[in-house]
């Protein structure tokens, strides 16, 4: 059984955008939302993925919470675990907010 946990993905802070990630585990489902404020915008982008119990224990089956955060920080982090996602079959509900 997974606790609830909340992990912190990605904190980049660019010349013409800013990049913040958490994910949290709560009742054993995986959320992770990425805010994305651009330059000269007047609002961030936030989006957030949703995983369901399924989706998420096959996540941790294949990378332990230990390493999660190791292995998928940053930018190039999220890309990655958007390809390990793919490449893996996990699925995901998306929600963006603005």
């Amino acid at each position: 059984m997974l606790l609830d946990r909340k992990l912190v993905l990605c904190r980049y802070y660019g010349k013409k955008q800013n990049v913040f990630s958490d994910a949290e585990i709560i009742n054993g489902s995986l959320s992770i939302r990425v805010e994305i404020s651009k330059e000269n915008s007047p609002g961030s982008d936030i989006t957030i993925l949703f995983f369901d119990e399924i989706n998420t224990r096959k996540i941790f089956s294949l990378v332990k919470i230990k390493d999660f955060v190791d292995e998928f920080y940053g930018v190039e982090g999220l890309k990655k675990f958007n390809r390990f996602c793919r490449n893996n079959s996990i699925k995901s509900k998306m929600k963006k907010v603005r």
